[in-house]
């Protein structure tokens, strides 16, 4: 700061400052709840500014967390500043805005001309930084890249960069959601028929070992991604069981030029780091019962008790292929049909404006179930939209014909045979002499994303509501009260229309006696049900008298 005032004072010059955002307080609440400020480096968002400087030719390329009066640097490619004043920041300009935002040559634009991150060094010339943007719409910071000359991005590089920030805040939520789910861990670890629920309703692998590295417990996701059944492991194996030896191998030479010292490729390669209170989240190669393999994100957790006593560890793994795949497919793009012929299921399209003439690769057709050969006019095509989407992109297909616009939408559709999916349809114009000639894109079915995100909300929604409950258990002595708040909770926080907590009664019917309710219904409902737990037919017995007798959860997804 001081440098950058008496540079101000000496040539009289002054300098446009980026303005505070108008929801500046609940997105520098929403940063911090991140808690991404001052951590470590992590490999996973280094990988991404490398990707993003390789697709736009640029020497630097930045992930930049803007803070109340500073920009910080969570991955720095190419620049060695851990972080620069917000005043004279360019991505607090950028985040003012949904879309990139783009400086072609910096000393011709009033606002950085005389800035002194382009009067001195690092000299910059050229930037452009897209939004971060967290769920609830506030922009934390910015995925950028800067050159040193002017210059500026093609259409394809500005969609990269576009996807890149996505996933870079694909990234960071991950990595909260980790954090949060370690932290619960340490506070819940006698937690019963929640946590039992909460472990083995995650589709991630998660499994825990002692202090020595023997597994304690192995999740149902784990299950499902190493083919191995937990009586398999528990208490009999360590973690290296599933892992590639040459990659245990070669990180303990890593891990012992990082802390100078030799680490013997064992089970310290995985803990090392987690032990010393580090993060450690890296790509891993899993090895199945079957022998097939797997690329993971492998994050491990130290689990400590409130005396500081080491209890064990905790790994996250979550089945990474998929998102190696595009970043892979995403390095060679030239244009957007290079995408969709190098991506796994993702089809091309070409809408030539001259005719009407359209195009489909075949996984177009096969995305909207149709066996024809010749794709619809465009009008039919856009019926596969149901009608609350279909306005959607009419209006960003009408919007890139008149302004040359692109667009990136997810949508639900409806196939040909009337399945109900989410596609992921992209578009931009081909421009010939300054007129909109072509349409071209991509289209890709993402249906399971979708089912996966859904997964992960109802995931952080059951963490809450364990979170809650355990509050409440901690507070209220009362029992009545107890149990007619934690009704409440599964109701306003779990969101399910009625919760009720009823007593077995050992008497001659073996009834259900109510205790709490809350909920829509909930008193009417309960008073029309005459609940046993009886296994004899001769009353209303419902999933509940089932819950009573076999002492295990019911789910009953359709009554």
């Amino acid at each position: 700061m001081l440098r950058q005032y008496y540079y101000l004072k000496k040539t009289g010059r002054k300098l446009i400052s980026p303005k505070v955002t108008i929801d500046e307080l609940a997105r520098l609440q929403t940063l911090a709840d991140y808690q991404i400020l001052d951590s470590h480096p992590e490999e996973a968002f280094d990988n991404l500014t490398k990707l993003a400087s390789e697709i736009c030719g640029t020497p630097i390329s930045l992930i930049s967390f803007i803070d109340e009066s500073r920009q910080w640097f969570k991955s720095s490619y190419g620049l060695a500043a851990s972080e620069t004043s917000r005043d004279i920041s360019f991505c607090g300009h950028a985040i003012h805005d949904d879309v990139l935002f783009e400086i072609s040559d910096a000393l011709q634009d009033e606002r950085f001309r005389d800035n002194p991150l382009v009067t001195q060094d690092p000299n910059i010339r050229f930037y452009a930084g897209f939004p971060l943007t967290a769920s609830n719409g506030t922009k934390l910071g910015t995925l950028c890249v800067i050159d040193k000359v002017p210059k500026k991005l093609d259409e394809s590089q500005r969609i990269s960069l576009a996807r890149i920030a996505r996933q870079v805040m694909s990234e960071l939520e991950h990595r909260k959601t980790l954090l949060e789910t370690a932290e619960l861990s340490k506070k819940l670890a006698n937690s019963t028929i929640f946590y039992d629920a909460l472990f083995n309703s995650a589709d991630e692998s998660i499994i825990s070992t002692t202090p020595d590295g023997v597994i304690t417990s192995f999740n149902q996701g784990a299950e499902k991604m190493l083919g191995y059944h937990a009586d398999e492991v528990v208490e009999k194996s360590t973690p290296a069981i599933f892992h590639d030896h040459a990659e245990i191998i070669d990180y303990a030479k890593t891990l012992s030029n990082e802390f100078g010292k030799t680490i013997d490729p064992g089970f310290e390669v995985f803990v090392l780091k987690a032990k010393h209170g580090h993060p450690d989240s890296r790509r891993w190669t899993y090895i199945r019962k079957d022998g097939t393999k797997v690329t993971v994100n492998l994050s491990v957790t130290a689990l400590i008790d409130d005396y500081g006593v080491l209890l064990g560890y905790m790994g996250i793994a979550r089945d990474i292929t998929t998102e190696i795949e595009a970043q892979n497919s995403l390095k060679s793009l030239t244009s957007i049909l290079e995408i969709t012929g190098e991506m796994a299921k993702i089809g091309g399209w070409q809408l030539d404006l001259q005719d009407n003439a359209i195009k489909w690769t075949k996984e177009v057709f096969k995305i909207h179930e149709l066996e024809t050969i010749d794709p619809p006019p465009l009008e039919e095509a856009i019926e596969f939209y149901p009608p609350e989407a279909r306005s959607s992109i009419v209006s960003v297909v009408k919007d890139s014909i008149e302004n040359a616009s692109s667009w990136d939408l997810e949508l639900p559709f409806i196939t040909a045979k009337g399945r109900r999916i989410w596609v992921r349809t992209q578009g931009s114009p081909v421009i010939d002499d300054g007129k909109v000639v072509k349409l071209i894109g991509a289209f890709q079915d993402i249906t399971t994303r979708k089912k996966s995100e859904l997964d992960l909300a109802w995931l952080n929604r059951a963490l809450l509501m364990l979170s809650k409950t355990n509050h409440a258990i901690t507070q209220i002595n009362d029992e009545k009260r107890l149990i007619i708040e934690i009704c409440r909770i599964a109701v306003e926080v779990g969101s399910y229309r009625m919760a009720w907590v009823g007593y077995a009664e050992d008497d001659e019917r073996k009834s259900i006696s109510p205790q709490a309710f809350f909920g829509d219904s909930g008193k009417s409902y309960l008073e029309t049900m005459n609940l046993s737990w009886a296994d004899d037919g001769s009353v209303d017995q419902a999933p509940a008298g089932e819950v009573i007798r076999t002492g295990k959860t019911q789910v009953i997804e359709d009554l």
